[in-house]
């Protein structure tokens, strides 16, 4: 039992071993293993170069790997343990490499350049290439360590974000609100009906905006009841507005990302010019054969828009390229008085 919390706080270390990450270190060693084999200076049989070669790999992994995935996460914090295994490991490398070299090889009628070298020098090259083993495995785990820090770090702040998303959510998404509405709606139906209209179609408008899910599709007919709503408060709350939807079509079978057309027109109404009667701000959707056509049209206003809380135009490009990347096509026309788009979608047909 007392090796479980050990175990798993082993497996909370090291990383995911995907194929990529494997893949990369295998080329990496590989790559090590043939520069050995071909750029060693040892003198006897190939069997012998390839023992040879094989050790002095196995040398370096096993050190490379013990700092990585042992010493390194559990004595990292702790300098006095940290130096002290890595000295050891040091010890265990030297001797590893001396005795293949010294003992092993000539076992093997082989003779390695490195066996004529002084005994220091010996003892110094093979520091050299600890260091870069210790240096590469702390720089690996580092690296590891700042992408995990990283994670936690954005996981906090989603975790926050949703929180306070279904905070919001609670406080709208109550019988309170809606009753509140009903109780406007029956006081103002009696004094001003277009009031009443409005109520109840920003009301409806609510309960769309709380029903959508993040990653779900949506009825195409909600999203049009949503744009017509948001039509029929627009033109509550402008003086003579002039604004012409044109609905065309058998939309009951169909299904959409929420929110995508209602932005387009949101932005056509907000950055156009609402009440000129002799070019009014257009928008048409349309079926024809499985495929959504959708377009608006406006008057560009001359004056600088203050910028509002919204998805925008360009957030909706990236939803259409997540959700619907080889099935949209969105045309953009834009002179200095005129803007028009239009959007051409392969829907999705309810099962």
């Amino acid at each position: 039992m007392i090796f479980i919390p050990i175990i798993l706080k082993f497996t909370n270390i090291i990383p995911v071993l995907t194929k990529q990450l494997i893949y990369r270190h295998g080329v990496v060693w590989l790559l090590l293993l043939f520069y050995l084999l071909y750029g060693n200076s040892l003198t006897g049989s190939y069997f012998s170069k390839i023992v040879y070669v094989l050790l002095i790999l196995a040398n370096f992994a096993i050190s490379y790997y013990l700092l990585l995935f042992i010493i390194f996460p559990f004595l990292f914090k702790r300098r006095l343990f940290l130096i002290l295994s890595s000295l050891f490991l040091l010890l265990f490398f030297i001797s590893f490499d001396y005795f293949n070299i010294h003992f092993l090889m000539p076992f093997f009628n082989a003779i390695s350049q490195k066996s004529k070298a002084p005994f220091f020098n010996f003892i110094f090259n093979s520091m050299l290439l600890w260091s870069f083993v210790f240096f590469s495995a702390s720089g690996t785990y580092l690296n590891w360590q700042s992408i995990k820090d990283l994670k936690k770090v954005t996981e906090k702040e989603r975790y926050f974000l949703q929180t306070e998303l279904i905070h919001l959510k609670h406080q709208f998404n109550s019988h309170l609100t809606f009753n509140f509405f009903n109780f406007c709606y029956s006081k103002l139906s009696k004094i001003s009906p277009i009031a009443s209209e409005s109520i109840e179609c920003f009301s409806e408008m609510l309960h769309y905006s709380l029903k959508i899910k993040k990653n779900e599709k949506i009825s195409l007919i909600e999203e049009i009841n949503y744009i017509e709503n948001f039509i029929a408060i627009q033109k509550c709350i402008t003086n003579k507005p002039n604004i012409q939807l044109s609905v065309e079509g058998e939309f009951k079978n169909f299904v959409i990302t929420p929110m995508i057309l209602s932005v387009f027109v949101e932005n056509a109404i907000k950055h156009g010019v609402i009440n000129n009667l002799t070019h009014p701000i257009l928008v048409s959707i349309k079926i024809v054969n499985d495929k959504l056509f959708f377009s608006t049209e406006n008057l560009k206003k001359n004056e600088k828009i203050i910028t509002t809380v919204g998805i925008g135009i360009e957030n909706t490009k990236q939803i259409l390229n997540i959700f619907y990347k080889d099935n949209h096509s969105l045309i953009i026309n834009e002179s200095n008085s005129i803007f028009h788009l239009e959007l051409i979608l392969n829907i999705n047909i309810l099962s």
